[in-house]
C-alpha cells in the first residue's frame, strides 16, 4: 500500500493520481481504485 500521497487536482474525471514523494512514484487509479499506471517522478499532468 502507497503510503504519504495525495490526490492532484485537475484530473481526467473518473481517474486519481497520487504522488508517490517517499518512493518519487506517481500512481494513476481509475474510479474503482485500480491502478492503471505508474510512473517515475511527480506527476506533471498532460503536456
Amino acid at each position: 500500500m502507497i503510503s504519504s500521497v495525495k490526490p492532484i487536482a485537475g484530473n481526467k474525471p473518473g481517474s486519481l493520481v497520487y504522488n508517490d514523494l517517499v518512493n518519487n512514484l506517481s500512481v494513476v487509479t481509475n474510479m474503482e481504485g485500480d491502478i492503471v499506471t505508474v510512473g517515475y517522478g511527480a506527476y506533471k499532468g498532460a503536456g
